[in-house]
């Protein structure tokens, strides 16, 4: 969504009326650091994604199992918004990344040591306050038919909400060109 305000807020793209521009300003978003973690083997956990109620962690997910392939086991592990919020800035993304790979060790204790840890860091990595109104997607212009979508547009920025967005958003294709 950054992107796109740059890009079509400083365009002459028309018709963006004020009030949609005003809108896409105000929506906001919140942080994450990840941590990525990569192992030579792992003990068998009962669970492929976990979301938690934690001060650092929000969610831990096995990428090689949602990728269906067992080789090098690899886990994700995501910050919670107010841990990013209270870091960025404050810290790297290596001192915040290894806060969290502490944390996983503790709820996990039975890990073994990671080969190798990644971090990375989203400066806008949820939505926090969506688009006014949250439609599911803004018609920028008609002709040529351009849109914008997205979990932003939305009232939940997660998958679901992209999902919310797409269907709105084929279905606005589908209805201007006429498409069954």
């Amino acid at each position: 969504m950054p992107n796109f305000y740059n890009y079509s807020l400083s365009s002459n793209l028309s018709p963006i009326l004020n009030q949609v521009r005003e809108n896409i300003r105000k929506i906001e978003f919140t942080p994450r650091f990840t941590a990525i973690m990569q192992f030579d083997y792992v003990p068998e956990f009962d669970w492929t994604l976990k979301y938690y109620r934690n001060d650092i962690i929000s969610f831990t997910g096995w990428d090689n199992i949602k990728r269906m392939h067992g080789k090098n086991p690899i886990l994700l592990v995501h910050s919670s918004a107010l841990f990013a919020v209270n870091n960025t800035d404050v810290k790297t993304k290596e001192e915040a990344g290894k806060e969290m790979v502490e944390r996983v060790r503790e709820i996990y204790p039975q890990l073994p040591e990671p080969k190798r840890v990644l971090y990375h860091f989203w400066r806008y990595g949820q939505t926090y306050k969506p688009y006014t109104g949250e439609p599911g997607l803004i018609t920028i212009s008609e002709n040529p038919l351009i849109v914008a979508g997205g979990d932003s547009f939305t009232d939940r920025s997660n998958l679901s909400g992209c999902i919310v967005s797409a269907e709105e958003l084929a279905s606005k294709v589908k209805s201007h060109y006429g498409i069954q």
